[in-house]
C-alpha cells in the first residue's frame, strides 16, 4: 500500500547541497 508522509526536499547551504528524503517514519537525508 501507500506509505505516509513520503515526500522530499532540498536546500542549500553555503556550497553544499541537502536532499531529505522521508518515506513513512524513516528519514535519509545526503550532503552533495
Amino acid at each position: 500500500g501507500e506509505k505516509e508522509n513520503r515526500g522530499w526536499k532540498q536546500w542549500v547551504e553555503g556550497d553544499k547541497l541537502y536532499l531529505e528524503l522521508t518515506c513513512g517514519d524513516q528519514v535519509c537525508r545526503q550532503v552533495f
